[in-house]
């Protein structure tokens, strides 16, 4: 049997300096939010889908937003 072919993932960081005028993107102007703690949340849910698509190859994994 063949493994399943890979697949990519993209996280997304929705919180931004400044909001640029072009982004049509879900973001928040950042306020002071709590980094670490959303970076724990950010881990965590890599690590449930990382257990939900064992033997998939992860061809790539892309962060986005944060400007």
């Amino acid at each position: 049997m063949t493994a399943p072919g890979g697949f990519g993932v993209y996280a997304h960081w929705p919180f931004c300096a400044r909001i640029c005028p072009y982004c049509d993107f879900n973001v928040y102007r950042d306020r002071g939010i709590d980094a670490a703690r959303w970076s724990a949340a950010l881990t965590r849910e890599l690590e449930h889908w990382a257990a939900r698509t064992k033997g998939r190859r992860l061809d790539s994994l892309y962060f986005g937003g944060g400007t």
